[in-house]
């Protein structure tokens, strides 16, 4: 029970913090690392999505083992790799953190992070949203499959961190 109550207690932090709060209390290397991302997703057209994810994922790399059954920065749970059949990918199995010290890893999961986020936006167009509708409910869709209309609030939290981050990462 106290475990929850921590738990509840953090998330309640987290989500009510602006953007802007948490930004100014990051540490220089979570502020690197979101550029890392940033730069990285860049190349696909997700620089500020990627960034974002991170950010949701594991502030910005902080809490990379914040799940032991999660791969790393982007936070992709084991059920969403197999879902996606990434599990059995050397990404997966042997590089549990893309912050292992080398790029390959880093790259492997940023690409993950953003076929599952880009697979969801099409989900969300093949049910007939708008684009904008379905990049809201992409990221709140991204671990939580069939389950993403609990977490509204996941898609307001991380729609705001992209808009911040688009301010920072022009």
């Amino acid at each position: 029970m106290r475990s929850l109550l921590i738990i509840l207690l953090f998330v309640g932090v987290v989500y009510t913090q602006s953007p802007q709060e948490w930004w100014a209390k990051s540490t220089p290397e979570q502020k690197a690392f979101a550029g890392q991302c940033y730069n990285f997703g860049k190349q696909y057209g997700r620089g500020h999505s990627l960034a974002a994810i991170a950010w949701m994922e594991s502030s910005l790399g902080r809490d990379i083992d914040h799940e032991e059954d999660s791969f790393g920065a982007f936070g992709i749970l084991q059920a969403t790799a197999r879902a996606y059949r990434l599990a059995g990918s050397p990404a997966f199995i042997h590089n549990k953190s893309p912050n292992d010290g080398t790029a390959d890893a880093f790259e492997r999961g940023g690409r993950m992070a953003i076929t599952i986020f880009e697979d969801n936006i099409r989900y969300f167009r093949r049910l007939g949203h708008n684009p904008g509708k379905a990049y809201f409910w992409a990221y709140p869709r991204y671990n939580a499959g069939n389950k993403w209309r609990r977490f509204e609030r996941r898609g307001e939290v991380f729609n705001a961190r992209v808009r911040h981050l688009k301010k920072i990462f022009k």
